[in-house]
């Protein structure tokens, strides 16, 4: 089997396609031979142990380096595991959120250090209400937190 292409190996083992959706890449295969058949059979095995052995709460990846090929990441993954993908989408609008929050709690700070540098200029309600539109909006950005973790 060592003087067959990558082709012909594909071919002999039933490779079919290989599509990439949504960051989701699926290997279709249609074996044509018995040993075949027993090969996908004990890579699909194997891939399920890998996560097993990892202890992989979701998925484990791993480097194919063909000789005299480019390096490939294969990530295995457990059905209906989320895909390292989705996780690094959801990862970055809770990174953007937390970074929108963090600016707008900047600008309130800066506002109530001006109301208390300046004095006499704003009220001790201004202060009071200052004060409290923080509170407020850190009791509102735990909250969803906490409701975005438990989703």
């Amino acid at each position: 089997m060592s003087d067959l292409s990558p082709a012909d190996i594909a071919d002999q083992f039933g490779i079919q396609g290989l599509a990439v959706k949504d960051g989701v890449t699926t290997l279709t295969t249609k074996p044509t031979s018995e040993e075949a058949r027993e090969l996908v059979l004990a890579m699909s095995l194997a891939c399920g142990r890998m996560l097993d052995d990892d202890q992989a709460p979701n998925y484990v990846e791993f480097e194919v380096q063909p000789a005299g090929h480019p390096g490939y990441i294969v990530h295995v993954r457990r059905q209906p595991g989320r895909s390292p993908h989705s996780l690094r989408l959801e990862a970055e609008k809770r990174a953007e959120r937390a970074e929108a929050i963090v600016e707008r709690v900047r600008e309130y700070v800066d506002e109530l250090t001006s109301v208390l540098v300046v004095g006499g200029s704003s009220s001790e309600q201004h202060v009071f209400d200052t004060e409290r539109r923080i509170g407020l909006m850190l009791n509102t950005l735990i909250r969803k937190e906490t409701d975005t973790d438990v989703q």
